[in-house]
Protein backbone atom coordinates (compact mmCIF):
# COMPACT_ATOMS: atom_id res chain seq x y z
CA UNK A 1 0.00 0.00 0.00
CA UNK A 2 2.85 2.28 0.74
CA UNK A 3 4.39 2.23 -2.42
CA UNK A 4 0.92 2.52 -4.33
CA UNK A 5 0.69 5.93 -2.35
CA UNK A 6 4.49 6.90 -3.36
CA UNK A 7 3.77 6.10 -6.88
CA UNK A 8 0.65 8.39 -6.77
CA UNK A 9 2.86 11.11 -4.86
CA UNK A 10 5.63 10.99 -7.63
CA UNK A 11 3.10 11.07 -10.71
CA UNK A 12 1.20 13.80 -9.47
CA UNK A 13 4.18 16.12 -8.90
CA UNK A 14 4.98 15.08 -12.30
CA UNK A 15 1.36 15.54 -13.73
CA UNK A 16 1.28 19.20 -12.00
CA UNK A 17 5.17 20.14 -13.86
CA UNK A 18 3.92 18.79 -17.20
CA UNK A 19 0.26 21.20 -16.85
CA UNK A 20 1.76 23.97 -15.04
CA UNK A 21 1.10 26.68 -17.37
CA UNK A 22 4.80 28.40 -17.00
CA UNK A 23 5.48 27.76 -20.61
CA UNK A 24 2.26 29.51 -21.82
CA UNK A 25 3.54 32.75 -19.96
CA UNK A 26 6.88 32.55 -21.97
CA UNK A 27 5.40 32.31 -25.51
CA UNK A 28 3.01 34.57 -24.20
CA UNK A 29 5.34 37.52 -23.40
CA UNK A 30 6.65 37.56 -26.87
CA UNK A 31 3.41 36.66 -28.94
CA UNK A 32 1.67 39.56 -30.80
CA UNK A 33 -0.94 37.91 -32.57
CA UNK A 34 -4.51 38.34 -31.10
CA UNK A 35 -5.63 34.98 -31.97
CA UNK A 36 -2.96 33.21 -30.63
CA UNK A 37 -2.59 34.92 -27.58
CA UNK A 38 -6.40 34.16 -27.15
CA UNK A 39 -5.83 29.89 -27.68
CA UNK A 40 -2.75 30.17 -25.72
CA UNK A 41 -4.82 31.47 -22.65
CA UNK A 42 -7.87 28.70 -23.35
CA UNK A 43 -4.90 26.33 -23.59
CA UNK A 44 -4.13 27.25 -19.90
CA UNK A 45 -7.17 27.67 -18.83
CA UNK A 46 -8.05 24.01 -19.78
CA UNK A 47 -5.29 22.66 -17.95
CA UNK A 48 -6.24 25.00 -14.92
CA UNK A 49 -8.52 22.13 -13.45
CA UNK A 50 -6.00 19.20 -14.23
CA UNK A 51 -3.50 21.24 -12.65
CA UNK A 52 -5.67 21.42 -8.85
CA UNK A 53 -6.54 17.73 -9.41
CA UNK A 54 -2.58 16.90 -9.48
CA UNK A 55 -2.03 19.41 -6.44
CA UNK A 56 -4.74 18.23 -4.50
CA UNK A 57 -3.00 14.51 -5.06
CA UNK A 58 0.40 15.53 -4.59
CA UNK A 59 -1.02 17.24 -0.74
CA UNK A 60 -2.78 14.44 0.05
CA UNK A 61 -0.81 11.80 -0.67
CA UNK A 62 1.94 13.68 0.89
CA UNK A 63 0.09 13.81 4.36
CA UNK A 64 -0.96 10.32 3.98
CA UNK A 65 2.59 9.32 3.44
CA UNK A 66 3.56 11.60 6.59
CA UNK A 67 1.21 9.56 9.05
CA UNK A 68 2.37 6.25 7.11
CA UNK A 69 5.89 6.65 8.25
CA UNK A 70 5.82 5.22 12.02
CA UNK A 71 7.20 7.28 14.88
CA UNK A 72 11.07 6.93 15.34
CA UNK A 73 11.91 5.66 11.96
CA UNK A 74 14.66 6.93 10.49
CA UNK A 75 14.52 9.65 7.77
CA UNK A 76 15.74 10.51 4.66
CA UNK A 77 15.81 9.03 1.44
CA UNK A 78 15.41 4.46 1.13
CA UNK A 79 15.03 4.95 5.43
CA UNK A 80 18.34 6.27 5.70
CA UNK A 81 18.71 9.36 8.37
Amino acid sequence: MYQWIVFIHIASVMGLLLVHPVTVAFHLKAERDDIRIRELLEVSEAASTLRWVCFGLTVASGIVLGFMAPFGAPRGFGGRS
